[in-house]
């Protein structure tokens, strides 16, 4: 499966109403196509992003960039089913679609906050471990130094000669 590097834009649009039921109307420049139901731009590189989003804003939906090439080509897959031979695909899709690719987007983004915080709590722990024995290290060294210094001293002291005046004549 090709990764597509360029953006996807999406137009996110509830079905338009009409006599029998609701049914997809495509914007002008966009094309139904009959693989997926949607409306396709198929000439999407000769399109800027402030015309797709009037194109898409004449019926009240909203534009998205998916700059993920991961969900770029996921999101060509699912929608477009190789509708379009550019690489570059701009859609309007129903709510039900754009749903599933936004709990999709959502949940890759919660695995992601996820990681990261684990890392940061197994970082945090590291150092805070680290900078314990490091303290424990300092702690010990100073209480050893003390006491030999105390035994020391204590023990020259009681080993010092007693020293008796003697009187010269």
């Amino acid at each position: 499966m090709a990764l597509y590097k360029e953006i996807l834009f999406i137009c996110v649009q509830l079905y338009i109403p009409s006599n029998f039921g609701f049914t997809v109307k495509c914007a002008k420049g966009w094309v139904l196509s009959r693989v997926s139901g949607t409306c396709v731009q198929a000439r999407l590189y000769r399109t800027s992003f402030i015309f797709s989003s009037r194109s898409c804003l004449i019926y009240s939906g909203g534009l998205v960039r998916i700059l993920d090439s991961e969900m770029n080509t996921f999101l060509h897959v699912l929608v477009v089913k190789r509708s379009s031979s550019s690489s570059k695909v701009a859609v309007i899709v129903s709510a039900a679609t754009a749903a599933a690719a936004v709990v999709v987007v959502v949940v890759v983004v919660v695995v992601v906050v996820v990681v990261v915080v684990v890392v940061v709590v197994v970082v945090v722990e590291v150092v805070v471990v680290v900078v314990v024995l490091a303290v424990v290290k300092v702690v010990v060294v100073v209480v050893v130094v003390v006491v030999v210094v105390v035994v020391a001293v204590a023990t020259e002291v009681a080993v010092l000669p007693v020293v008796t005046p003697v009187l010269l004549q």
